[in-house]
C-alpha cells in the first residue's frame, strides 16, 4: 500500500483583471520601438509567393481540412473534397493580399515609420492588458504580485530549500513537505525537469482556462503533465500518473482551479 510523503494544492489566482502597468508598458513600447525589425523579418520569413504557399497557404490549408466533415455537403451541392480544395486553392492565392495589407500597416505616413503598425499598438493595450491578467499572471506570477504555480511546482518537486517560503494564501500543504523525486543522474536533470514542467504547466494551465475548464480538456492535460515528469522520477516513488498515488493533476475545487502535487512511496 503505498504512503503518502508529501501533498500539496497550489491556488491559481483567476480573479486578476489587470497586469501591472509596467509590464503592459514594456510590451507596448517594445513592439513600437522594434516595428523596422519586425517588418523586416517578417519580408525575410516570406519574401514571395512561392514561400508564401509553403510556409503557411499549405499549412494552413491542411490544418483546416480536418474540420470539414467527410459526409458534409453544402447548400450548393459541394462535398468535403471541393471545399478543402477550394479552401486551398484561396489560401494560395492569397499573398497579393497578404503582402499588400502589411506594406500598407508598416508604411512612413506623415514622417512616422510604421504610423499604422504602431497606432493598432496602441489600441491593443487595454485588449493585451485582460488577456495577460485573466490567462498568463495566475500561472506565472510576477515580482509585484507574488510567485505562482509555474515557479513554485518546479522547486517543490526538487526540495528546494526556500519554496515553502513562497507559499500563498489560499495554499495548503495536506502533507509531508518538498521533495526531491527526480532520479540522480551524472548529467544534472534537475535543470531540464524544472524548465520542462514549468513550460507545461503554462501552457496546459493558458490551454485549460480557454477551454473554459472543460473536464475532457483537463484530464488531457494532467496525462501529458504526469508523462513528463515520470519520464524524469527516481524508482523511490509510485510512478506519476493522472488521479495516481503520486500525481501532478490540475483539479477543481469549489469551482477553482488548483493543482495538486502528491508523492507517494510503496
Amino acid at each position: 500500500m503505498a504512503t503518502i510523503i508529501s501533498k500539496v494544492q497550489l491556488m491559481i489566482p483567476l480573479n486578476l483583471t489587470h497586469a501591472p502597468n509596467h509590464m503592459v508598458d514594456q510590451w507596448q513600447e517594445g513592439l513600437k520601438s522594434n516595428a523596422a525589425r519586425i517588418n523586416i523579418k517578417r519580408k525575410l520569413r516570406i519574401p514571395d509567393e512561392a514561400t508564401f504557399k509553403n510556409r503557411l497557404a499549405q499549412p494552413a490549408a491542411t490544418a483546416w481540412a480536418p474540420m470539414i466533415d467527410q459526409d458534409f455537403e453544402s447548400r450548393s451541392g459541394k462535398g468535403r473534397g471541393s471545399i478543402v480544395a477550394f479552401q486551398r486553392t484561396n489560401l494560395s492565392d492569397a499573398f497579393e493580399s497578404y503582402n499588400s495589407g502589411l506594406e500598407h500597416m508598416f508604411e512612413t505616413v506623415d514622417g512616422v515609420e510604421a504610423k499604422r503598425f504602431k497606432e493598432r499598438v496602441d489600441n491593443a493595450r487595454e485588449r493585451y492588458n485582460r488577456r495577460v491578467a485573466s490567462r498568463t499572471l495566475p500561472f506565472t506570477g510576477e515580482k509585484t504580485i507574488g510567485k505562482s504555480v509555474v515557479s513554485i511546482a518546479p522547486l517543490w518537486l526538487t526540495r528546494d530549500p526556500t519554496v515553502e517560503g513562497m507559499l500563498r494564501a489560499g495554499d495548503e500543504i495536506l502533507a509531508g513537505g518538498p521533495v526531491n523525486i527526480v532520479k540522480e543522474d551524472p548529467s544534472g536533470l534537475r535543470p531540464a525537469f524544472k524548465a520542462a514542467l514549468a513550460q507545461f504547466l503554462l501552457q496546459s494551465g493558458v490551454r485549460i482556462v480557454m477551454h473554459n475548464f472543460n473536464p475532457t480538456q483537463i484530464v488531457k492535460r494532467n496525462d501529458q503533465g504526469n508523462m513528463i515528469i515520470a519520464g524524469f522520477q527516481s524508482a523511490d516513488y509510485t510512478p506519476f500518473a493522472t488521479g495516481g498515488d503520486s500525481h501532478c493533476d490540475w483539479v477543481l475545487i469549489d469551482d477553482a482551479l488548483f493543482l495538486e502535487i502528491q508523492v507517494s512511496t510503496l
